[in-house]
């Protein structure tokens, strides 16, 4: 009877290929059983991510336990892994190590305090994906920036308020300057939050009309932020009431300047009516702005509004100022005159 054997390795007997043979399967067995690594985010290189911040709360005297954030995956059919981004502050970084995954079009919440959401500091949406990371620190509610980095070092998207320092470690020439207006969240308010509008919209410009944030009344942290409601023509009354008073004041001077003018034909004396028609006109144009400031998504004059209106207004009061007392002083002539 033959017995048929295994054949050994060339120059290896044979009982030392059988125990090598088994050390092998043993290893495999293993390498098996071994869970597997979790996978990188993918690097810049492979195209944008399509990750974006969605919502923001860092109110004037916030509690840092109580501030968070969430970025959120803008691609409906793309499930993107977090592992190896890297998040930062205008202070702080770090590289995440997670196994979570932002589904498409899907959200995560990340809070400074890994007790936020038992202690209710933070209430996320229904079912949110929600990460802890105390070693970023906080949020500076009057300057400071959220950047978020792919593995290689590339930004994907950021979002700042306030006045950017360049001394951040992490400041970059992109940045906006200024920010959003942080301080425009009231403290203690936790339904008062900065969001983009609408949630997929990226056009790396901080307001409306052609930006992306607005401040969003109701709080939707690891949510879909809620659209904001369209907003009616200046939507409360004393909007309405403080552009009617200006075109009403601005009409007062346009009369008195068609009186001079009267007086100028009556009497032939120059009324110097054409500075009196003139000036008021920066009551026109400081309406005319704050009409577009209240009608815009927000309902409130951006920064750039407010110095482009305010400046033009006291100017144009301190000429009426001098119209006014020359008119007088003409006025006066003529009286006496009679």
């Amino acid at each position: 009877m033959t017995v048929v054997r295994p054949h050994a390795a060339r120059g290896l007997p044979a009982s030392l290929f059988g125990l090598l043979l088994g050390l092998a399967a043993v290893l495999l067995g293993g390498a098996a059983l071994a869970p597997a690594p979790v996978a990188a985010a993918p690097l810049a290189s492979t195209g944008s991510p399509s990750l974006v911040f969605s919502e923001v709360y860092a109110p004037p005297d916030s509690d840092p336990a109580g501030q968070w954030f969430e970025i959120h995956n803008t691609q409906p059919n793309i499930r993107y892994p977090l592992n190896g981004l890297i998040l930062a502050t205008g202070q702080r970084r770090l590289t995440l190590q997670t196994t979570q995954v932002i589904t498409g079009g899907g959200y995560t919440l990340f809070v400074f305090s890994p007790d936020a959401v038992s202690r209710q500091l933070v209430r996320p949406a229904r079912n949110a994906q929600v990460l802890a990371v105390p070693d970023l620190g906080s949020l500076n509610p009057v300057s400071d920036a959220l950047i978020l980095y792919s593995p290689d070092g590339q930004v994907i998207d950021q979002v700042n308020w306030g006045t950017p320092d360049p001394a951040w470690p992490n400041a970059n020439d992109q940045l906006w300057n200024p920010g959003l207006d942080m301080t425009a969240l009231a403290a203690g308010n936790k339904d008062r939050t900065w969001g983009r509008t609408p949630a997929d919209q990226d056009t790396n410009q901080p307001r409306p009309p052609t930006g992306d944030w607005t401040i969003h009344e109701v709080a939707s942290p690891g949510g879909r932020v809620p659209p904001i409601s369209p907003t009616p023509f200046l939507n409360e009354w004393t909007n309405v009431a403080g552009a009617l008073g200006s075109l009403l004041l601005w009409a007062a001077f346009v009369i008195i300047a068609i009186i001079a003018y009267r007086f100028q034909r009556l009497r032939d004396t120059n009324t110097y009516w054409q500075l009196l028609l003139l000036a008021p006109s920066g009551l026109l144009f400081y309406t005319v702005i704050v009409i577009i400031g209240f009608s815009q998504p927000g309902a409130a004059l951006t920064n750039e509004q407010k110095w482009l209106s305010f400046p033009v207004l006291a100017v144009s009061a301190l000429f009426c100022l001098i119209a006014v007392g020359i008119f007088r002083r003409v006025a006066r002539t003529l009286l006496e005159g009679d």
